[in-house]
């Protein structure tokens, strides 16, 4: 009871909790820590990666080329040779051409004017190197058959273009076959005019005994040596009519006449054009051309 007389008899009030400070950790401090190491590959499982990249690359190489190689040449391919085989041809044509004109002593033709053509033939056989129809062994057949012809013609091409000016020289001045009917009238006179009259085929025949080719120099010396024996019988003649021996004159003449039967400076052209012929590729390049028109047109039929 309080002082008033009021009766205090109640519950205490419960004192009000007071609510504990909440404590913060203390931040915790990053512990340094040195670079991380990786755990390396193997030098083992690194060679075996490689070795197996490099033997799948080889792989794929190696399908490719087969493909390519087993694929076999295309109809254009077939097409596309045949034309560069008809330019060799016209090539050769014209070479072979100009050779001939050149034996014939034809003005028209120059060495230079030789020395190109050869060279343009020349130039058109290398472009035939590397075509694709000759991966068809019926074709690369044919084209070696050629080469091996063609080897024997420039040989020879390239030893008669070097000589072309003595060639020119020697069929232009020595074109006649016969002296006999140059000597003229006057009888005094048949050595001075058969110097006269064959002085320019002479010189050009001794030049052309000097150059590389064998053909041309072996026919040089035995048109030189023909030369000399007409000469001496000429020579003889001369001296029986200035002795006045007729009858040794006619004797001389006789000689004189049956040499020149025998010997004509057309029978030099004569070999040279069957050496020609021995070294022509002419049928060599029709066969060429004929098999790939073949091979042309069997794709062609497949394909209908």
């Amino acid at each position: 009871m309080d002082n008033k007389g009021n009766n205090t008899n109640s519950t205490p009030t419960p004192a009000a909790t007071v609510p504990e400070p909440r404590v913060q950790p203390a931040p915790t401090q990053p512990v340094p820590q040195g670079p991380v190491k990786k755990k390396g590959m193997s030098k083992g499982m690194l060679w075996g990666i490689i070795g197996g990249s490099v033997a799948f690359i080889l792989l794929v190489v190696g399908i490719v080329v087969a493909v390519i190689l087993l694929s076999g040449p295309s109809k254009e391919d077939y097409k596309e040779a045949h034309e560069k085989v008809k330019q060799v041809r016209t090539s050769y044509l014209k070479a072979s051409s100009d050779f001939r004109l050149a034996t014939h002593g034809v003005s028209s033709v120059s060495s230079d004017r030789i020395k190109e053509s050869v060279e343009n033939y020349k130039k058109a056989v290398d472009d035939l190197k590397g075509m694709k129809a000759f991966r068809d062994k019926d074709v690369k057949q044919k084209y070696d058959d050629f080469i091996n012809q063609n080897n024997q013609f420039t040989t020879m091409a390239d030893e008669m273009a070097d000589a072309a000016d003595e060639l020119i020289a020697t069929t232009k001045n020595c074109r006649s076959g016969s002296t006999l009917s140059r000597f003229g009238s006057d009888r005094s006179k048949i050595l001075e005019n058969y110097d006269k009259t064959i002085s320019a085929c002479v010189s050009a025949v001794k030049k052309l005994a000097k150059v590389k080719s064998q053909l041309l120099s072996e026919e040089a010396k035995r048109l030189g040596d023909a030369f000399d024996e007409q000469r001496k019988l000429v020579e003889e003649m001369q001296n029986a009519y200035n002795s006045g021996d007729s009858s040794a004159m006619s004797a001389a003449a006789n000689k004189l006449y049956r040499h020149l039967t025998k010997f004509r400076t057309s029978d030099s052209t004569k070999k040279l054009n069957e050496a020609f012929q021995k070294a022509e590729v002419t049928s060599q390049l029709n066969a060429l051309g004929r098999i790939l028109t073949e091979k042309a047109n069997q794709i062609g039929r497949a394909h209908v």
